[in-house]
């Protein structure tokens, strides 16, 4: 088993990305779906800007590099998922553009009244939707569709849009299972009701590849510190397709989303394009880890990127029926790679205290770093930038060295922490 990872990993064409990374050779990181690690050209590109254009250009920065930054950086991102360069920009969280997109396409149709999300969305964005019912739009109604499981998933969201839809918000790829939508025929239909679409692309840019415009998306929005590495709290990134910018309004007029934000007139004039969804001053700090970042997924090629992450899981799955599954391990992540992104969830009884045990191991010295979700996953990113298919077999003896000494049960099963 362990020389068919060798093997494979002397063939990946991607194996040298690895050493654009700062990894540590005593930690094999599984946990890119939540924080990605830093590129060295992203922590030198971040370097620079404090000493040089921080500490002795100071605000003559904004004029030689900053406000061109945010620009290109935003275009960058923009091929990437293949839109226009006026239909993205990098600001604010995900929360916030959320918030921004799905409030200006409820104001723009008064006879529309139904907001359809499900259960299987990130829980901050279905808290975001919850608020703009209660808050803003009380004349609009919310409805979740319980997803019990993934295998209907598609199908209960094509039942549920009729002719009443205004908005429909999903996850691309959802957090737990990395079960992914059907995203080109639920936009069909969409369309075809009148209504608009709004998608988080959090847990699948970086890792799967996508076509805005091939998939009809209207709207999206999505992280840059998970996949893509940007960084703890990096900003996010917001896209609106030109068919629609002219009919939707930022609710939250501000500096950058004014169309000459230097003459500082006292009377707002929008900014045309996705720019006018900005709101004020950019991170720059922030914004100068992502860009690096861009350069190295556009020269990798998200098609090659996405095809190791098949091969990957493939070779999980190998270790899983040979290791894994006689100690009771399942998996609730689809096994046809076109319904799923780019993480596995491992589920066990113990998952929790299996993820503590690898996290902080006390039998073995190398460390293991994945995540752990309610109530019982552990989640496995596959990042393939820079995992090697050894990291595979080296996880896989080592849960089974987990549960064969009983090591989790070292450790407490009260939640506490991110992980």
């Amino acid at each position: 088993m362990r020389e068919q990872a060798i093997i494979r990993d002397q063939n990946d064409t991607l194996r040298n990305y690895r050493d654009l990374f700062d990894l540590e050779e005593s930690t094999i990181y599984l946990d890119g779906n939540s924080l990605g690690p830093p590129l060295r050209a992203a922590k030198s590109q971040i370097q620079e800007t404090i000493e040089h254009h921080w500490s002795k250009r100071l605000i003559r920065s904004w004029n030689e590099d900053w406000l061109d930054a945010q620009k290109r950086t935003a275009e960058k991102l923009a091929k990437l998922i293949n839109a226009e360069p006026d239909e993205v920009i990098i600001a604010d969280s995900v929360s916030v553009n959320l918030y921004k997109l799905a409030f200006a396409a409820l104001a723009s149709n008064k006879e529309k009244k139904e907001v359809i999300t499900d259960s299987l969305n990130f829980p901050s964005d279905l808290y975001i939707l919850q608020g703009l019912q209660q808050q803003s739009f009380k004349e609009k109604s919310l409805r979740i569709i319980e997803q019990e499981s993934c295998r209907y998933a598609n199908d209960r969201i094509l039942e549920a849009i009729s002719d009443k839809l205004n908005l429909l918000s999903l996850s691309h790829v959802t957090y737990k299972s990395a079960f992914k939508y059907d995203v080109k025929s639920i936009n069909k239909k969409v369309k075809q009701c009148g209504g608009l679409n709004l998608w988080d692309l959090s847990h699948s840019i970086g890792a799967v590849s996508i076509d805005v415009k091939d998939l009809g998306v209207d709207m999206a929005v999505g992280c840059t510190y998970k996949y893509l590495n940007a960084g703890p709290g990096a900003p996010a990134f917001l896209y609106i397709s030109k068919a629609i910018q002219e009919k939707l309004r930022n609710p939250i007029q501000g500096w950058f989303s004014h169309k000459n934000p230097f003459e500082f007139d006292r009377m707002f004039e929008p900014i045309t394009g996705a720019q006018a969804f900005a709101v004020g001053t950019p991170s720059i700090i922030s914004l100068k880890g992502i860009e690096p970042n861009l350069d190295v997924f556009l020269e990798a090629g998200m098609q090659t990127l996405e095809r190791k992450s098949k091969d990957l899981f493939d070779y999980f799955i190998l270790n899983f029926q040979n290791i894994l599954k006689e100690r009771d391990f399942t998996i609730d992540t689809p096994l046809d790679s076109s319904e799923r992104g780019s993480h596995i969830a491992l589920l066990h009884k113990e998952a929790y205290r299996i993820n503590l045990s690898l996290i902080n191991p006390r039998i073995t010295r190398k460390s293991f770093i994945t995540d752990h979700r309610p109530p019982n996953i552990i989640r496995i990113a596959l990042s393939p930038l820079y995992m090697r298919f050894e990291d595979i077999w080296h996880l896989t003896e080592r849960l089974a060295e987990i549960i064969d000494t009983k090591e989790y049960e070292l450790y407490s099963d009260i939640k506490t922490g991110v992980i």
